[in-house]
């Protein structure tokens, strides 16, 4: 039995409520255990795709986050990057040297010294240096990190990937981050759909529309514009996967919260939740007042029939970064 059943099992006989597991390996797997309610699975391998006309200095820093918080240890990390063949140099260029100014380590009580520190356990590490340890041996080079010690895994930097290697295919969950050159925005979008996998995902460019119609094509529960992360913290919408990444999912409307809390706070948080959500058309026609037509649709705020059911653009929730 796999960790992740033993972990819904588990919860189910101590009497638990709706559960969410991370199932690296497959997030169908918790799919047959019986709970109070579905379960929610969540794996992921999620890939950000940075296209010529993006903020390279942003986009460079949004992917050291999105590889390197906990040390790469969360379902919606960065796990793979996809970057047009005119901004690549520059956009490696950033990444190394944002990602050589890390500190790792243990802090001394009241601390505050390190920035990410080891993996949860050894067999996570064991996996991380598998992943590596695959890629230099079928052609990619290492920019910087790449050395093991314990169960702390140096940050690192992996170009001259490709889809033959297991970090390309699998969830590394660690402080990893492969780097791809590609040709366009086509290639681009085909490679990360290329996956069984499809949580999360990031879309990196200036252009509004290019990002409304890109996203569109990107298999993923979420896609952030010119940010990363962001769309775990979007409690208004779903959280949820395509693919193996999962069954069922998370927040979503006025009442999301109130799925997976005791009845008495859920429905003090539907309530607030309702009363935030009766704004959002006022809000919405003064952005475009404001903006003078230049507003973007969030389509979060669109009829479920005019966007594609399981993808939110929710960088365009919050609004974009450029």
């Amino acid at each position: 039995m796999s960790t992740a059943t033993e972990q819904a099992r588990t919860v189910e006989e101590a009497g638990g409520p709706r559960l969410q597991v991370h199932c690296p390996a497959d997030g169908r797997l918790v799919g047959s255990v019986p709970a109070q309610g579905p379960a929610e699975v969540a794996a992921a391998e999620g890939a950000m795709v940075v296209l010529s006309d993006a903020d390279v200095e942003r986009a460079a820093g949004g992917a050291v986050w999105g590889a390197m918080m906990n040390a790469g240890q969360a379902c919606v990390s960065v796990e793979r990057v996809y970057v047009e063949a005119p901004v690549y140099d520059e956009f490696v260029a950033k990444v190394v040297e944002k990602v050589k100014a890390i500190r790792q380590g243990m802090d001394a009580p009241g601390s505050y010294a390190s920035e990410i520190g080891a993996m949860v356990t050894s067999a996570q590490a064991d996996i991380v240096e598998r992943h590596v340890a695959d890629a230099l041996a079928k052609g990619a080079r290492v920019l910087v990190g790449g050395k093991r010690e314990g169960a702390y895994f140096e940050p690192t930097v992996l170009v001259d990937v490709d889809h033959s290697m297991v970090c390309m295919r699998e969830e590394t969950f660690g402080p990893t981050l492969p780097i791809m050159k590609v040709a366009d925005e086509d290639e681009a979008i085909r490679l990360a759909n290329d996956s069984d996998y499809g949580l999360s995902s990031s879309l990196w460019t200036r252009d509004r529309r290019r990002a409304d119609r890109l996203s569109r094509r990107i298999e993923a529960g979420s896609v952030s514009v010119n940010n990363t992360v962001i769309a775990t913290f979007q409690t208004p919408v779903p959280m949820g996967g395509w693919k193996r990444s999962g069954l069922g999912t998370r927040f979503g409307g006025a009442n999301g919260g109130a799925r997976v809390l005791p009845p008495e706070v859920g429905r003090r948080g539907a309530d607030r939740a309702q009363g935030r959500a009766e704004l959002v058309p006022r809000r919405a026609r003064q952005e475009r007042a404001h903006g003078e037509g230049r507003a973007v649709p969030r389509r979060s705020r669109l009829a479920p029939e005019a966007r594609p059911s399981g993808v939110l653009t929710s960088g365009n929730v919050v609004g974009c970064g450029a």
